[in-house]
């Protein structure tokens, strides 16, 4: 049996229905269907009913491959200077960093990362903060060893400790 007229279906166009596909163990209903490009394929009447493509394979891979490149913003996702861009705004308004910011300007990564180039990032160095109470800008970030980072955290670890504790003597002689 033909189809007497054509049929839109997504991705295709049905030519002929009324086909049966026989299995060892079971039997389904389907139909003949033609690609845009002009590839035909059998397609279950179920998938057809679902609204699952009619596109041949070739045509599903460059449809799947379009949409793929819309999606792709910047293709630096997983690289050294990515993960410190979202470590960075990861770590904001939790635990330490509750009241930690990050300026408009670096809400985008493609800029964040033309300043880290040409700030010195290179891999394995890591993002400090000069002022730990201002936000993560331009003005207040640079690049810096793990080595040395740690040591300058060290050193403001122990300043507030010196300060915590002159607080406690000082409420205690009063």
């Amino acid at each position: 049996m033909g189809a007497k007229e054509a049929t839109e279906v997504a991705g295709g166009v049905v030519i002929e229905t009324g086909l049966r596909i026989a299995f060892a163990t079971c039997s389904y209903r389907a139909v003949r269907v033609k690609c845009h490009c002009g590839a035909e394929k059998i397609m279950s009447l179920v998938n057809i009913r679902k609204g699952r493509s009619a596109r041949c394979h070739s045509c599903a891979i460059k449809k799947n491959h379009k949409d793929y490149a819309m999606n792709v913003t910047h293709g630096a996702t997983g690289t050294p200077s990515y993960n410190v861009w979202c470590n960075m705004r990861s770590r904001c308004g939790k635990g330490d960093y509750l009241d930690t910011t990050v300026c408009r300007e670096w809400a985008d990564f493609v800029t964040f990362q033309s300043w880290a180039l040409a700030n010195g990032y290179i891999e394995g160095l890591c993002m400090h903060r000069n002022d730990n109470n201002g936000p993560y800008s331009p003005s207040n970030c640079e690049f810096m060893s793990r080595k040395d980072h740690a040591a300058l955290h060290n050193i403001n670890q122990d300043r507030r400790i010196r300060q915590s504790e002159l607080k406690k003597l000082r409420s205690r002689r009063t």
